[in-house]
């Protein structure tokens, strides 16, 4: 039952953990934490567009990674789960 059961876990927490990247934007602002969410904030008031470019292409393809993790996660908890054709 456990293997029925973690694939709608795996599902679940993969999306949650893409929000959490979201939200890092916010929590740094917030909290005045300096990292990536902060640099994207104060390029957005100071119009410096290729900084915000290249952190969202950073944001988007951490959160691809993860759905990639995740997918590949469905793969090894399930058996009947497979890419081929």
């Amino acid at each position: 039952m456990l293997r029925n059961a973690v694939i709608p876990a795996v599902t679940v927490l993969g999306i949650n953990i893409g929000f959490l990247i979201g939200g890092t934007v916010v929590i740094e602002n917030v909290f005045a934490i300096p990292g990536l969410g902060q640099l994207l904030i104060n390029s957005v008031f100071q119009r410096d567009f290729t900084v915000v470019q290249g952190i969202t292409l950073v944001f988007a393809i951490m959160v691809i990674l993860l759905n990639l993790g995740a997918d590949i996660a469905y793969a090894v908890l399930d058996p009947r789960v497979r890419f081929s054709r």
